[in-house]
């Protein structure tokens, strides 16, 4: 792993790191998480074949911005296109999760001459409306009210919204569950970065570009995600001839991290390893 510090993408400064040779793979992690969550488990299982990239979205704690708030998912995916100006070598693949999926369904919508393609996982291409937008709202909200959530109780309160009912009621799985999110380097980035990343996502609606969308989107729904239910990702791939969708079955919205990563390794790297014509369906 090569890790650059105090890398400047335009208006962000952050942490790049990168791993592997190969064709380019950017992993983008969803908001209140750091790029290296994709360190452990993930870029592991790639980096045989890819040339794994990673980067800190601005807002994360230790990075920098000079643009005012508030910051939408395009100020996001601009900073991950000058990502892959300066580093990719051709036309990248890009993994994202969560608002990370946002804002690799944004690249492939405005700089398609830098995507090969883009796996979406737990998310669409509407975030702002139905529940999602209104929980994300009323979490900005509380923040603004200067509310900042302990803990102990952010442990348990987010725990059910991402985690399915069996990771939780194993008490193995809880362990390592309650561990992680009581971790400063989650607990604190993801208080720091409500009002800043999740204000972003609850603005995200790209629905009506989804037709002129010119390069190949996977969709990817864990089947007991609450916080993005498996519809986001199905009725978001119905809207482009060039999306495709899979379920992964008995997964939360971060069963990836400290649950089953292993599963969701393995799924990826089936969708990336099909032919376009396999590519939809359950994994």
């Amino acid at each position: 792993m090569r890790t650059h510090s105090g890398i400047e993408l335009g208006a962000l400064t952050t942490t790049v790191s990168e791993a592997g040779e190969g064709a380019d793979l950017l992993w983008i992690a969803g908001g209140g998480y750091f790029g290296s969550a994709w360190h452990e488990h993930f870029v592991p299982h790639f980096v045989d074949r890819f040339r794994n990239l990673t980067f800190d979205a601005r807002g994360t704690d230790g990075t920098g911005c000079t643009d005012a708030l508030p910051w939408s998912i395009a100020d996001m995916a601009r900073d991950a296109s000058v990502l892959l100006e300066r580093f990719a070598t051709g036309p990248a693949t890009v993994v994202g999760h969560s608002m990370g999926g946002a804002i690799g369904l944004q690249l492939a919508l405005d700089r398609p001459d830098l995507i090969a393609r883009v796996l979406v996982l737990a998310s669409g291409a509407d975030t702002a409306t139905g529940w999602a937008g209104d929980f994300m709202r009323a979490e900005i909200a509380l923040r603004r009210a200067g509310v900042r959530l302990s803990t102990e109780f952010s442990t348990v309160h987010y725990a059910p919204l991402l985690y399915p009912a069996d990771a939780l009621g194993d008490p193995a799985a809880w362990t390592r569950i309650k561990a992680s999110l009581s971790d400063p380097s989650f607990h604190d980035n993801n208080e720091d970065t409500i009002e800043s990343q999740w204000q972003a996502c609850a603005e995200f609606d790209v629905r009506a570009r989804m037709p002129r969308l010119a390069v190949p989107v996977d969709f990817v729904a864990f089947e007991q995600d609450v916080s993005a239910p498996p519809e986001l990702g199905r009725s978001s791939a119905d809207l482009s001839p060039l999306a495709r969708y899979h379920e992964i079955p008995g997964l939360g919205h971060c069963s990836l991290f400290g649950h089953r990563p292993e599963a969701v390794s393995a799924a990826l790297d089936r969708i990336l390893s099909a032919e376009p014509e396999q590519r939809r369906g359950e994994e």
